[in-house]
């Protein structure tokens, strides 16, 4: 039976801006297709219910009830070859494949490879030695394939943590170099404008604290007030020391501004 076109793999970007599209759509497209093939199969329609699985498993490849399913399917149509590497696929992606499934196709399989191999004037041998010698070999081509998934499964999750690390860099140096930007002499932001207004007018009270020796600290992106506390004081209970401290420039909300400067008591 020729493949359907359906059975090709579109790109990843592609499936990614197909699955993003379904989402924002709030379409269960997955759970449709499923329950379709399943309709069709029962109906004996198994050509259709193979294309619908396929489509299924283009926008989610790790579905291992999809691919249990489609071995099914191919079950069906005799299809024995493929059948046992989607129930390896769907054993790998940790669903449960019945015994008697397994051995339904193994069985048959290994029939059918020593059918090839006779000769066409002798009947087919099925004698217990040589179906359980194909059993071994099927069973280290089985070996064999699952640690091929196993390796791609691990490829494609190094492949995602380099994704998502490189993201989260990225960003960080963006926040680091504006932040080294402004400090080093660029124009100052609105909330270092303010402050140093601020600080003019606090007059006696933050040069006294100056000049006891409290420490100065410009507010950065993610600093909370408990943070504060307890990478200074390693309590972070004590951030009221810090608000206290700070209280004509936080103002009643205790609000931090980015470039904005705190007295650490």
């Amino acid at each position: 039976m020729p493949s359907s076109p359906m059975a090709e793999t579109p790109p990843t970007g592609v499936l990614d801006r197909i699955s993003r599209a379904l989402d924002s759509a709030g379409l269960d497209v997955g759970h449709a297709l499923y329950d379709e093939a399943v309709d069709l199969a029962r109906q004996g329609l198994l050509g259709p219910a193979h294309d619908r699985i396929r489509m299924l498993l283009c926008l989610d490849p790790d579905d291992g009830p999809a691919h249990l399913l489609l071995a099914k399917v191919l079950v069906a149509q005799n299809r024995w070859c493929e059948a046992l590497a989607q129930l390896d696929t769907a054993r790998e992606a940790g669903v449960q494949v019945p015994a008697s499934l397994q051995n339904e196709v193994e069985v048959n399989l290994a029939a059918e490879q020593a059918a090839r191999a006779a000769p066409a004037d002798r009947p087919v041998l099925r004698e217990p030695t040589d179906l359980r010698g194909m059993r071994d070999e099927l069973k280290l081509l089985r070996s064999d394939n699952t640690r091929l998934l196993r390796d791609r499964m691990a490829l494609r999750s190094r492949v995602r943590t380099w994704s998502t690390s490189t993201a989260i860099l990225s960003g960080v140096t963006l926040v680091l170099l504006v932040f080294l930007w402004a400090t080093a002499g660029g124009t100052p932001a609105p909330e270092a404008t303010a402050t140093a207004e601020g600080a003019t007018a606090e007059g006696a009270t933050a040069e006294d604290r100056a000049a006891s020796g409290a420490r100065r600290h410009v507010v950065v992106p993610g600093d909370t007030l408990s943070g504060l506390a307890s990478r200074y004081y390693g309590d972070a209970s004590r951030w009221e020391r810090i608000q206290d401290a700070n209280a004509e420039k936080l103002g009643r909300r205790s609000a931090l501004r980015l470039g904005q400067e705190l007295v650490i008591p």
